[in-house]
């Protein structure tokens, strides 16, 4: 896989994640996703 194949990803699962966080907006749920969150970002 190269670099941008990578990065679309990337911004596909970070696409995904925005997705879940407006359809379940509140902060349990996303307290609950924080591990999804932060591996799409780190």
């Amino acid at each position: 896989m190269d670099f941008l194949d990578n990065n679309m990803v990337i911004l596909k699962k970070g696409f995904e994640f925005l997705k879940q966080i407006e359809k379940n907006n509140d902060r349990v749920w996303f307290s609950e996703h924080k591990s999804e969150y932060d591996s799409i970002i780190g």
